[in-house]
């Protein structure tokens, strides 16, 4: 048998250090789920890494990796120590902010203050450290969705998906609502 539940109401190790009267659902190797309020909480009951943890601490090695060799860290790096880039950034964010505010409140944006943000947004893009961060942050986000969508479709297929599978729309997983 590759799981069994703890449904006996007897007091069931939480995980934490305390005791809990929720059934557990536990797994080969001493890991548990603590089945409480309809959420399910990990408890691993052993310190012995389990295939997922191990593979998954692979995966983040080879991301980080990634990151290093495909020079993703160095313009990130770079943007932080460059002042004037980093201020021209923030200073572009908080017009930003403070524009979708006033559209959010139904306060009407002034042409003016439109024609400001996008000469800076101009001029941020122009900045080549500006526009290695702003790369190198696309970068990141793309690699962190390709893997949620290929472990999301993974466990909702039951089997590694295909080229086809990925293509499909749905890359945030159920509920999210993009889909």
């Amino acid at each position: 048998m590759d799981f069994w539940i703890d449904g006996s109401n007897q007091p069931a190790s939480g995980g934490f250090g305390h005791q809990s009267n929720h059934p557990t659902i536990h797994f080969p190797g001493g890991a548990g789920l603590l089945l409480a309020g309809g959420y399910g909480l990990f408890c691993p009951q052993n310190f012995m890494p389990t295939k997922i943890e191990t593979k998954t601490n692979e995966l983040c090695t080879a991301i980080l990796e990634q990151i290093q060799s495909g020079g993703i860290k160095s313009r990130i790096d770079t943007f932080l120590s460059d002042a004037t880039a980093r201020g021209a950034y923030e200073a572009l964010m908080s017009k930003g902010q403070a524009l979708q505010e006033k559209q959010h409140h139904g306060t009407p944006l002034d042409p003016t203050e439109i024609a400001a943000f996008e000469k800076d947004r101009d001029a941020l893009l122009k900045n080549p450290v500006a526009a290695g961060f702003l790369d190198a942050q696309e970068e990141m986000n793309d690699l962190q969705s390709s893997v949620k969508k290929m472990v999301g479709k993974t466990i909702e297929l039951g089997r590694l998906p295909t080229a086809e599978d990925l293509a499909e729309g749905g890359s945030c997983g159920s509920g999210c609502g993009c889909h």
